[in-house]
């Protein structure tokens, strides 16, 4: 073999290198979170977050316990393990005398949803909780919320749903997420495509107990490894909201 033909096999190989190098680099999964989102281990908590156990009402922002005749408390829900414990009126900076009721889930499985029916002097009226842990309280009002607790006069369980679950999703070791100017800062740690992960959370207030029955949530679809999204939430306060689920879905 002449120089020359050594020299062009020797470009041809070169040339094969480096295409090679190139084509792994290109389709290899990537092997690590950006250096910027580094510290993104671990999902935000709050120290609000209720706890299983007593309620103290002197805590509660805005919150007025009241003696009532209309009902014997603690009032356990038909059939379920809901017990309505406290009943009085919720001052915010919109509204006040709000007439608000505070549940607690004494079962052993998370209430993931429920709807709490009663025949009032002022028509039927819903009450609505969800994703209520095990042995934990939450504030809850009317989903009409112009009914004023002083307009109440009769108040008598007609009818409920109740749906349960064992837990709240949380795969807390295998994402991390931040708050950071109106977003979840979401990242994957893992070399997994996690599909389609739900971020839920509630509001929360001092009192140890959960403020308002609602879940807000949102989803970040196509979670591809170690790559870290933003994540719009309109509804979220660190000070005052707290994650309870975190669930990854392979559609």
């Amino acid at each position: 073999m002449n120089k020359k033909s050594i020299i062009l096999v020797a470009s041809l190989l070169f040339v094969i290198i480096i295409a090679t190098v190139l084509l792994v680099m290109f389709f290899s999964p990537k092997q690590g979170v950006d250096k910027k989102y580094a510290d993104n281990t671990s999902i935000i908590e709050n120290t609000l977050e209720p706890q299983s156990g007593t309620v103290d009402i002197r805590k509660i922002e805005g919150f007025t316990e009241h003696t009532v005749s209309y009902i014997n408390l603690q009032y356990t829900i038909p059939d379920t393990e809901i017990e309505i414990t406290k009943i009085g009126s919720y001052t915010n900076e919109n509204n006040d005398d709000i007439f608000a009721i505070i549940v607690k889930n004494n079962s052993d499985r998370v209430i993931s949803y429920s709807s709490l029916n009663f025949d009032t002097n002022i028509g039927e009226i819903s009450l609505s909780v969800t994703n209520l842990p095990q042995g934990i309280s939450a504030l809850v009002f009317a989903e009409n919320k112009d009914i004023k607790f002083s307009d109440i006069t009769s108040f008598k369980f007609k009818d409920k749903l109740v749906v349960n679950s064992d837990n709240l999703s949380i795969i807390d070791s295998k994402v991390g997420i931040k708050y950071q100017d109106g977003n979840f800062v979401l990242t994957n740690l893992t070399n997994e495509n996690l599909g389609s992960v739900y971020i839920r959370y509630k509001n929360v207030t001092k009192g140890n107990v959960y403020l308002g029955g609602e879940t807000y949530s949102v989803v970040q679809k196509n979670v591809e490894p170690y790559e870290t999204y933003l994540v719009p939430t309109n509804d979220f306060d660190a000070e005052k909201s707290v994650i309870v689920s975190v669930e990854s879905i392979i559609e």
